[in-house]
């Protein structure tokens, strides 16, 4: 019989009432994991907030809520205090950043380097913070890695030349598609709809959020 793995997954902000992209993209990880692997041991890190039915405990998948003061703190003091106490195998940080000072091997998601390309931070001063707090800690945080995930080859081709890694480190795993996108509607249905809302034969349809780097 093979060693379990006692894994641990970090996602600060997954309880957050309002999600984006990220903890999004962390959610429908975590929902796949629990439906494909009931061997392993796997241990959340998150932070205490208002969605914390989101995600439920099973017999192999335990939740961790860590507490502090700001999202630096979190990551750089209670993280690796809780990892080293949990005795895991290794990390998956999911939110392009991680704590420096880890006793375990680190599997690194980075959506992307946006912050390391444009210096002229136009939104808020919390979204401007992070701006800055990830310029300091991604090309350290790359550097410690043992294997960075991002989600497209453009991505990893930025990745790459922005921060002088060897291409062997950087592997792309897509996003996929929540099944409930895949709902096959009837002609009638989508009609109406187009109806309701008064839309226009094209039209293009924006899911992000606020900050002004995803504004065109």
């Amino acid at each position: 019989m093979k060693k379990k793995l006692r894994i641990g997954i970090e996602v600060q902000r997954i309880f957050r009432a309002k999600k984006h992209g990220m903890e999004v993209v962390a959610l429908e990880l975590i929902n796949e994991i629990q439906k494909l692997d009931q061997y392993n041991e796997y241990i959340l890190y998150a932070r205490n907030d208002v969605d914390d039915a989101c995600v439920k405990e099973q017999a192999n998948f335990k939740i961790r809520t860590l507490s502090s003061s700001s999202y630096p703190t979190w990551e750089q003091l209670a993280l690796p205090k809780a990892v080293k106490k949990d005795n895991l195998d290794f990390l998956h940080s999911t939110c392009n950043t991680s704590a420096l000072n880890l006793s375990v091997p680190l599997m690194l998601t980075l959506h992307d380097i946006i912050y390391l390309e444009k210096t002229d931070f136009k939104g808020t001063s919390y979204q401007n913070f992070g701006n800055l707090y990830r310029r300091f800690i991604v090309p350290k945080i790359v550097e410690k890695s043992k294997l960075i995930v991002t989600v497209s080859n453009f991505e990893k081709d930025v990745i790459l030349n922005k921060l002088n890694l060897p291409e062997d480190k950087v592997k792309v795993i897509y996003n996929a598609v929540n099944p409930k996108f895949n709902v096959n509607y009837s002609k009638e249905r989508l009609l109406d709809f187009k109806n309701v809302h008064r839309l226009p034969d094209e039209f293009i349809l924006f899911l992000g959020n606020t900050a002004p780097k995803k504004i065109l």
